[in-house]
């Protein structure tokens, strides 16, 4: 086998495992990607169904979830007071 024919497979070779990792490459890319909007969605779901239940059950929650629907409501009553301050200022 001469120099050239030794140069041309080792450079095919070589050439196809770049190929095969820059394809792996792309494909995770791609795979976590999907995988960051899909949980952007959970979250943004999980957000809406925390204000829809919040809206829905505020007066009367759930024992499990009476402590976090009580700090939600004393947030908004602290905002309301914070803002009517500032429109007087």
């Amino acid at each position: 086998m001469s120099n050239i024919d030794e140069f041309k497979r080792v450079t095919k070779k070589a050439f196809g495992a770049v190929t095969n990792a820059s394809a792996s490459l792309a494909k995770r890319a791609k795979l976590t990607a999907a995988i960051t909007r899909e949980r952007t969605i959970i979250r943004r779901k999980h957000i809406e169904i925390g204000i829809a239940y919040y809206k829905l059950f505020k007066d009367s929650p759930d024992e499990r979830l009476k402590g976090k629907c009580e700090t939600i409501t004393d947030s908004l009553t602290q905002i309301a007071a914070m803002e009517k301050e500032l429109a007087e200022l």
